[in-house]
């Protein structure tokens, strides 16, 4: 496993893929949000937040954003296969729903499932089911969006030194029919297998990982010392 570098903003930070380009924010030290795409030539280049947001979030971020206490860019969103967009701030740990006009038509406290852990990240598996993020629970759990309850976890939502098998999992990605969980704290890519839910250690990295997205242009992890290519080591 090889990898290489494609940037050294975004550190610690989320991916999203829209468009055959990967889109992510660099925070600053004072707070601020800088916004960058990496494109299929896997050239970084510095963008607006507008162009950020409309990609990210749609067309009409501004009016999503008027339904939320704090700025867009805090959010992660996730959208599902009927087009509503599901969006969370570990801050705040509810789950917002916004349909194909913007209009809010979800909100659930989902942090009563945790026992007061803060929800990370947030994927969409359909249009009813989501998978949840708890980094300091050490747990991922999926939920129905329909009924409001949990369908299956990973973990126990503990507060105790337990690291199995989930450690401080903090990005999730779906693709076709795997889920794919970033676990910063041991430095470990887990793939689960959605149809037999077999749960297993995709790589094993020497740096924390904090996110994890498989796209048309490569594979790439975000760690603390920014944005990755993840490749195979070349033969000799």
């Amino acid at each position: 496993m090889r990898l290489t570098k494609i940037s050294d903003k975004g550190a610690s930070g989320n991916l999203y893929m829209r468009m055959n380009e990967i889109l992510f924010i660099n925070w600053t030290g004072n707070g601020d949000a800088q916004y960058f795409s990496i494109d299929a030539s896997k050239r970084t280049n510095e963008i607006s937040k507008e162009y950020f947001a409309r990609l990210v979030y749609g067309q009409d971020y501004l009016t999503i954003e008027g339904g939320l206490k704090y700025g867009i860019e805090n959010y992660r969103v996730t959208i599902s296969e009927n087009g509503n967009r599901y969006l969370c701030f570990y801050q705040q740990g509810v789950i917002f729903g916004f349909d194909k006009n913007g209009k809010k038509v979800y909100e659930w406290e989902a942090y009563e499932l945790s026992g007061g852990h803060a929800l990370y990240d947030i994927e969409c598996q359909s249009s009813d089911l989501l998978w949840l993020a708890f980094p300091t629970g050490q747990t991922v759990t999926q939920v129905s969006l329909s009924e409001r309850k949990e369908v299956q976890r990973i973990g126990d939502y503990t507060w105790d030194d337990v690291y199995e098998p989930l450690n401080f999992p903090e990005g999730l990605s779906v693709v076709d029919d795997e889920l794919f969980i970033a676990n910063m704290g041991s430095k470990q890519l887990y793939k689960m297998d959605l149809q037999t839910n077999k749960l297993d250690i995709e790589e094993s990295f020497n740096v924390p990982i904090w996110d994890y997205i498989k796209t048309n242009i490569g594979d790439f992890i975000v760690t603390n010392d920014g944005v990755f290519e993840v490749g195979q080591e070349k033969r000799t």
